[in-house]
C-alpha cells in the first residue's frame, strides 16, 4: 500500500480494529495471587503514561499498559491524567502527530485540554513523559525538569516529587519503568544536541528511587528494563540510501557526521523525522539529480555506526544496574522488555485470533516508494511509542512477570480488551 493510498488504508485499518474488538473475551478465572491491587500505582515515563503518535491524549491513554492491567484485575477507580482531544505533545502548544499523505511531511495538531486536573488525589498512573530518573526524586515542578510541562500537568503543583505523590496513595502494588529518557533524548537527536546520563550516575539514581520506595512502602515493585531504542521504527524505518529509478540500485546519501558531510553506509541510521528530507531526495533522484554532500542530512537526524554502538553500550549498562537491583531484592520482579522488543523486531507477536503484528511502521520498495504498514505495526506514528496493540503486548509482559513471581493467574490482554 503506497503513500497515496493512506486514506483507504486508514479505513481498512479502522474496520480491522473494530472487527477485532467485537470479539467476546473469554471468562477466564482471575487470581491475583499474592498481589493486592487495592491501590495500584504506575511510575515511569511516556511509555507508562501511554504516549502515542507523539502526544499524551485520552484515546491512547485508555490503552496505556497500566490502564490495561487495571481493567484486567477489575480496579474500579484507577485514575490517569486524562488529556482530551488531541492532547499534548512534548511542546505544550501542540497535540498528536499528523502525517501529510502526499508529501509525508510530519506536523503536530493543536493542543487539547486537561480533562481531570481537579481530581482531589494523586493519579494512579504517574508516568511523566520525558522525565529522567533523577527528576523522579528531585523535580516538583516543570522548571525542575528541563521545563517539562508534563510535570506540572501530572503533579499539579502539589509541592511533591512524583515519588512523594505516589506515596500519598499508600500503594499496594507498584510498577516501575525508568531509564529510557536518560539515553533516548540524546539518541533521537543523533547524539549531537543532548547528553545522556552516564551509567554510573544512572545506577546511583536508580538506587535512590528504589530506596525511597522500599523504605516508605511495603508494596511489591515490578520493574521493567530498557529496550534497545535503536531497534524501534524511529531509527530503523528510513534507509541510508535512495533508489536509482533506472536500475533500482542503491544510491547512498550524505549525512553530517562530526560537522562534515560523510557518505553513509548500511550501518548508519537516518532518523524518522528526516522522512520529508528523504522523500525529497528520492524525488530528486527520480528526476535525475544525484544526492551529494550539499544535500547532507543534518547531524541531529543521523545516528552513525559509532553512535549506535555507544547507545547500545549505555543501555546495556543501565540494564545491568536494573538486574543488580533485582539480585539485591530492591525490586521484586523483572519484566524483560529489552528481550521482548528484540523479539518483536525479529518475529513479531501473534494474538489469540492468529493476527501477527511487528515493529515495522513503514518500508520502501525497490523503486523507493514508501509503503505504510499501519495495519500490522505495533508502533504509532512517532516511531518511538507503541500504539494500543503495542501497549497490550507490554501489559502482557508485566502480567507474565506477575503470574510467574506472585502465584497469580491473570489472563493476558486480548485484542478484544482494547478500547
Amino acid at each position: 500500500m503506497y503513500k497515496l493510498g493512506l486514506s483507504n488504508l486508514i479505513i481498512v485499518l479502522t474496520l480491522a480494529i473494530l472487527t477485532a474488538c467485537s470479539e467476546s473475551p473469554t471468562n477466564s478465572t482471575i487470581s491475583t495471587g499474592d498481589l493486592d491491587f487495592t491501590t495500584y500505582v504506575a511510575l515511569g515515563n511516556s511509555l507508562t503514561a501511554g504516549v502515542s503518535n507523539g502526544a499524551l491524549y485520552a484515546d491512547a491513554q485508555i490503552n496505556s499498559y497500566p490502564a490495561l492491567i487495571a481493567r484486567r484485575v477489575d480496579i474500579p477507580d484507577f485514575e490517569q491524567p486524562t488529556m482530551a482531544d488531541s492532547g499534548f505533545s512534548f511542546l505544550p502548544t501542540e497535540g498528536r502527530i499528523v502525517i501529510n499523505p502526499l508529501t509525508m511531511a510530519i506536523r503536530f495538531s493543536h493542543a487539547g485540554t486537561e480533562a481531570n486536573a481537579s481530581l482531589n488525589r494523586a493519579y494512579n498512573n504517574l508516568g511523566i513523559p520525558a522525565i529522567r530518573t533523577d527528576q523522579m526524586f528531585r523535580a516538583t515542578t516543570g522548571v525542575d525538569a528541563d521545563s517539562n510541562h508534563f510535570v506540572d500537568k501530572i503533579l499539579r503543583n502539589h509541592g511533591r516529587t512524583v515519588l512523594e505523590e505516589a506515596l500519598t496513595l499508600d500503594p499496594t502494588v507498584i510498577t516501575l519503568w525508568v531509564g529510557n529518557n536518560d539515553i533516548l533524548e540524546a539518541a533521537v537527536q543523533g547524539m549531537s544536541a543532548a547528553s545522556y546520563t552516564p551509567p554510573t550516575e544512572f545506577a546511583a539514581q536508580l538506587d535512590s528511587v528504589l530506596s525511597v520506595l522500599n523504605t516508605q512502602t511495603d508494596a511489591p515493585i515490578i520493574a521493567a528494563n530498557i529496550p534497545d531504542v535503536t531497534q524501534v521504527p524511529y531509527f530503523t524505518s528510513i534507509p541510508s540510501y535512495v533508489r536509482n529509478p533506472v536500475d533500482s540500485g542503491k544510491v547512498y546519501l550524505y549525512g553530517m557526521v562530526n560537522g562534515a558531510p560523510q557518505l553513509l553506509t548500511d550501518n548508519d541510521y537516518v532518523l524518522f523525522f528526516a522522512l520529508p528530507d528523504f522523500y525529497a531526495l528520492q524525488d530528486s533522484m527520480n528526476h535525475g539529480q544525484m544526492p551529494g554532500p550539499e544535500s547532507a542530512i543534518s547531524d541531529t537526524l543521523v545516528l552513525d555506526a559509532t553512535e549506535v554502538a555507544e547507545v547500545r553500550a549505555v543501555i546495556a549498562a543501565y540494564n545491568q544496574s536494573i538486574a543488580a537491583a533485582l539480585a539485591a531484592d530492591k525490586i521484586d520482579a523483572l519484566v524483560d522488555i529489552n528481550s521482548l522488543f528484540n523479539d518483536l523486531r525479529v518475529s513479531g507477536y501473534t494474538f489469540e485470533n492468529g493476527l501477527t503484528y511487528t515493529s515495522a511502521l513503514i518500508g520502501f520498495d525497490n523503486t523507493g516508494m514508501i509503503q505504510l504498514r499501519l495495519a500490522t505495526t505495533l508502533f504509532s506514528l512517532d516511531g518511538l511509542h507503541p500504539n494500543s496493540i503495542g501497549y497490550a503486548i507490554v501489559a502482557n509482559a508485566f502480567i507474565d512477570a506477575m503470574n510467574a513471581n506472585f502465584n497469580a493467574s491473570i489472563p493476558a490482554i486480548k485484542l478484544s480488551d482494547l478500547q
